[in-house]
């Protein structure tokens, strides 16, 4: 016990002397997230990124780095062992959005694919399935289809990728089949 409150103060003067590295550390780190955050919704919305997928990543960014500065601030103070830890469970975030993100990357690849095809646009009459109607619309992850019931069916780009459908030529109306494009190498 002795020992330990022989070390009190000292860890306390090297903490206090250090105070001024630590607020500065919190400045410039809040300065740089704000900063940041700020040119991460510029880009967002010149991207015309919906709100709803804006706001989820800006929160998965604002949590990077605040936990960032935070292991900037314990580092400063000489906590390195805590520092280090803390950059770790920002490497366990990013697999756990790396592994997460692997069907949203599909679909906009799809999406992709899907908006190259000239076969396939806006007003198409086409057959999926069960499913009839006309392409409604298409963005980075979805196909909507307006049936011929008229409900409108929300289709993700991999699912719709994935399966034979069929188009309907305007001028004759006329079912032509088209089917996603496979390449099966034999090698």
């Amino acid at each position: 016990m002795y020992n330990t409150i022989a070390l009190l103060p000292f860890d306390i003067e090297r903490f206090v002397s250090r105070l001024p590295t630590v607020l500065l550390t919190l400045l410039i780190g809040f300065l740089a997230v704000r900063l940041l955050q700020w040119m991460f919704c510029l880009v967002m919305q010149t991207a015309h990124v919906t709100k709803a997928l804006q706001q989820i990543l800006l929160s998965t960014i604002s949590i990077v780095l605040w936990i960032g500065v935070i292991a900037l601030v314990f580092q400063s103070l000489g906590l390195n062992q805590i520092a280090l830890a803390l950059s770790g469970s920002v490497a366990i975030i990013g697999f756990g959005i790396a592994a997460g993100a692997g069907k949203l990357v599909s679909d906009i690849l799809a999406g992709l694919f899907l908006a190259k095809n000239r076969d396939f646009y806006i007003g198409q009459h086409i057959k999926m399935g069960d499913l009839e109607g006309q392409i409604h619309s298409l963005d980075s992850r979805k196909v909507r289809i307006l049936g011929q019931d008229g409900a409108l069916y929300i289709i993700p780009n991999t699912k719709f990728d994935e399966q034979t459908w069929q188009i309907f030529s305007d001028s004759t109306n006329a079912a032509i089949k088209a089917a996603p494009s496979k390449s099966k190498s034999s090698a």
